[in-house]
């Protein structure tokens, strides 16, 4: 099979090196299937930066894919004994650099605080996987961002306490954090306690490192999660969610004020990237958000937020969103300071479909400690599904 990936991404160097920071990434490959819901890949890539970028690559991956047709139920003689129970979290970290460790500056790099979201799929009794994606939000590392995925393992303790250790990997780097290649690997282990059968809180500990970078740190975290059961408590017919909504999002930040950027601060800024929804009701709903630039000279800015927002239905298959959003971003000559930042977000649309709708949003973008203001207008294109 053959196909064209659109993002947006840059890092050290991103004027320069991604211009812009549109991404084009057309490939060709031998897709096999290994089971009803795992697909391996092996092919040959092309990526490019077309706006304004100097990087131009082809290389051979593999790849790993679940198809996004796939749907569990109760009748599936494969999860008979599994209980599929998602949970998204609010997490934030701080980490703590060792000493001798120096950014991309040369520097000592000093220690630093993220934000983020953190998914989990309970695949069996005590056993998880888990997608994480977070940014600095406090530390001079203003623009650094990590993707990691894992799994672990959860058992009780007592009461409405348990343990859970895992381990991820994946990606990251900016902010002048000197990650190599940006490979990452990360341990963990912490206490949950189920506040009651919805609301759980975390408490942390690990180690973070870069093993072709210099990147040596302890971390400790805390989290606000939200799940309906946990682990061997789940059953087949309990869903955390009432429904699950996916965007695909365009954005363009106008200038609010003069010192928004430190360098073309008279372009604007367009940006592209997804947003995830989990309806806890029919109203409100936990909402993550990561995107990246791919216009205005601003490539490798980058942004991940977390928050909450209330749905209105309207008549004629309309609706009303109106959310508040917190987390990082940095990188692109955004002038963010730390790197937090807060959006606020009024959004109208229109069901195309039960499943399908487009939307029109408006709103206020926001650095808590830096100049950084923008007038944000979005399009999205949004899909409905039994994710969770």
């Amino acid at each position: 099979r053959s196909g064209l990936y659109i993002g947006a991404g840059g890092g050290r160097g991103g004027l320069y090196l991604s211009g812009g920071g549109l991404m084009l990434r057309p490939y060709l490959a031998l897709e096999q299937a290994l089971s009803d819901h795992l697909n391996i890949e092996a092919g040959i890539s092309y990526v490019s930066f077309p706006n304004g970028g100097v990087i131009e690559s082809m290389q051979p991956y593999l790849g790993l894919s679940i198809p996004f047709d796939y749907h569990m139920d109760a009748a599936s003689p494969e999860i008979d004994q599994a209980a599929w129970v998602n949970a998204l979290g609010l997490i934030t970290s701080y980490v703590s650099v060792h000493d001798g460790v120096q950014s991309d500056r040369g520097e000592q790099q000093p220690d630093f605080a993220t934000i983020g979201i953190e998914g989990r799929s309970y695949i069996a009794d005590n056993t998880y996987i888990k997608m994480e994606t977070a940014g600095a939000f406090d530390g001079d590392s203003s623009g650094y961002m990590q993707i990691l995925a894992g799994g672990g393992i959860e058992y009780p303790l007592s009461g409405n306490m348990s343990w859970y250790a895992d381990i991820a990997t994946g990606g990251g780097g900016g902010g002048a954090v000197d990650t190599g290649g940006g490979w990452l690997v990360q341990g963990e282990v912490g206490f949950l306690i189920a506040v009651d059968t919805e609301l759980n809180a975390a408490i942390s500990g690990g180690y973070l490192a870069a093993p072709d970078g210099v990147l040596d740190a302890w971390f400790g975290g805390i989290s606000l999660g939200y799940q309906q059961a946990q682990g061997a408590c789940a059953t087949l017919d309990q869903s955390s969610f009432e429904r699950t909504r996916l965007r695909v999002v365009h954005q363009t930040y106008l200038q609010a004020d003069p010192n928004w950027r430190s360098h073309h601060a008279d372009q604007r800024v367009g940006n592209i990237g997804v947003q995830l929804d989990a309806f806890f009701n029919e109203s409100w709903y936990i909402s993550g958000q990561g995107i990246a630039a791919e216009s205005g000279k601003a490539g490798a800015y980058m942004a991940g937020m977390v928050g909450v927002g209330y749905e209105w239905d309207l008549t004629l298959k309309g609706f009303i969103n109106i959310e508040g959003l917190v987390g990082a971003a940095g990188g692109g000559g955004l002038a963010t300071g730390s790197g937090a930042v807060c959006q606020l977000t009024l959004v109208l649309g229109r069901q195309l479909t039960d499943e399908r709708s487009i939307s029109l949003s408006v709103g206020i973008m926001d650095a808590f400690d830096g100049p950084f203001t923008a007038e944000v207008i979005g399009l999205s294109y949004n899909c409905d599904f039994d994710l969770f």
